[in-house]
């Protein structure tokens, strides 16, 4: 019986192990889709100020417009704060080396458009031209493009393998929680049927011994009869004996011997009477014992019933807790939005699943009162 409550613990941590397992590949998962999005993001954003900040070195050049500079000095901050979130995000040692080149990409930049404003500040427009004309910039801006498409395709395939991981774990976890679920039920009705059969067997064999029992006492009933009609027989040959006596006197010492004779097979019938009564009592005896062994058979079916019933209630325990994990699973796919719509509806069913367990749980209950009326009323 014991081994009736250890199989659906036994299930329920087996299941238990794999899904939070599961659920923290899914974090990590979700973990590095973030990094890796917020790098994209980063990195495009870095591209974007370094852009403006060649279009606001033009712009001085050719106007001598103060309001060129501080827009460049404002793009220059923008970079470099996302370069410093950036890198503090990004763990691939990879990424952090290509990082590391766009700063430096950045400073040359840096360099040679102070040495061209440099110039417009000291009146040589002409010789800042000049400098422009050797089109640095757009050898560096090409290094810079290819760095970030570099980073860029790196961070995507990080992201697609976070995804594909993260797809095959929700695959793994709706197989182990499908397997659990189907083997949770398929051992419960096992479970209960062979407790069932025990039950039945249990019957059976109380029946036989109740049988046995009636047997037994028909036969002792038949032997008092027969005591009986030998009793009978001896006090009907007691009276002739002595009708004799009385009408031959001649004969009376030939009576009187068979009166003896008589008075002595008398005296047997009647031991053999008190020893068929001491009999009786023997057989009364034994069919109590046996009247007690049938109620003690039927507090053990009692007790056999109770075990069904809790083997019931651990499966609608664990039928509610595959309910709460496929809830808590249908609130993290909320919260992962549009990628986690696919989890959410595998979490639906599951929780479906869960419902059917505890509703065949709820049958088993039911069956198990109705057998609890049934010894009650015995």
């Amino acid at each position: 019986m014991l081994l009736g409550y250890a199989v659906p613990i036994v299930l329920f941590l087996g299941l238990v192990i794999p899904v939070f397992s599961s659920a923290s590949q899914i974090a990590e998962s979700y973990r590095q889709t973030t990094i890796s999005i917020t790098a994209i993001e980063g990195v495009t954003a870095m591209n974007f100020s370094i852009s403006r900040m060649v279009g606001d070195t033009r712009g001085y050049i050719l106007s001598r417009d103060e309001d060129y500079l501080k827009a460049y000095q404002t793009d220059l901050q923008t970079f470099q704060e996302v370069a410093e979130s950036v890198g503090n995000t990004i763990e691939n040692p990879i990424q952090k080396e290509r990082l590391k080149k766009n700063l430096g990409l950045q400073k040359k930049y840096d360099n040679y458009s102070a040495q061209m404003i440099e110039l417009v500040k000291q009146g040589k427009q002409k010789e800042a031209l000049d400098v422009f004309a050797t089109k640095k910039e757009v050898l560096i801006m090409h290094e810079v493009d290819e760095i970030n498409r570099s980073f860029n395709q790196k961070e995507h395939e990080i992201l697609g393998a976070a995804t594909s991981k993260a797809e095959e774990t929700v695959r793994f976890l709706v197989s182990a929680v499908l397997v659990g679920a189907v083997l949770g039920i398929t051992i419960a009705l096992i479970t209960a049927f062979f407790i069932s059969s025990g039950i039945a067997k249990t019957i059976g064999g109380a029946v036989n011994v109740i049988a046995t029992s009636s047997t037994e006492i028909a036969t002792t009933v038949e032997q008092q009869e027969r005591t009986a009609l030998q009793q009978s027989s001896s006090v009907n040959q007691t009276t002739i004996t002595m009708d004799e006596l009385g009408a031959s006197s001649q004969q009376s010492a030939q009576q009187a011997q068979a009166a003896a004779e008589s008075a002595r097979e008398a005296l047997k019938i009647a031991e053999g009477g008190a020893l068929a009564v001491e009999q009786n009592l023997e057989s009364m005896t034994i069919l109590k014992e046996k009247v007690g062994a049938i109620a003690q058979q039927i507090m053990r079916l009692n007790e056999q019933t109770n075990q069904i019933g809790n083997i019931s209630s651990v499966v609608t325990d664990l039928a509610n807790q595959t309910n709460m994990l496929a809830l808590n699973a249908a609130v993290e796919a909320v919260r992962a939005g549009e990628n986690g719509k696919g989890f959410n509806v595998i979490a639906t069913e599951i929780r479906k699943l869960a419902d059917i367990s505890k509703k065949s749980a709820e049958k088993i209950n039911n069956l198990v009162a109705e057998i609890k009326n049934a010894l009650d009323s015995t």
